[in-house]
């Protein structure tokens, strides 16, 4: 079963893919993010709770690209990238 992308995750699918698989941090992708309307008090989190979901979902459809991120890292954020299969 084929599941699909709510707006917000294909928003964030869609600034990795720009990336061309360079690492952004998450801190990084919310300031893109949420460029054009106001920041949730905690958006950052909420950024990495719909990212870290999307990793398992994109493998679960069986995409043709695969949501890296890196390990963490104590204070620094993580980073995540898109990588073709």
């Amino acid at each position: 079963m084929i599941r699909t992308y709510s707006p917000n995750e294909t928003a964030l699918i869609k600034i990795l893919s720009n990336r061309k698989g360079k690492p952004i941090t998450t801190k990084d992708i919310v300031v893109i993010h949420y460029a054009k309307r106001t920041e949730p008090e905690f958006a950052r989190q909420g950024v990495v709770t719909v990212l870290n979901s999307l990793i398992k979902k994109v493998k679960k459809n069986k995409e043709d690209f695969v949501i890296k991120k890196t390990e963490r890292s104590g204070p620094y954020p993580n980073q995540y990238w898109i990588e073709n299969v």
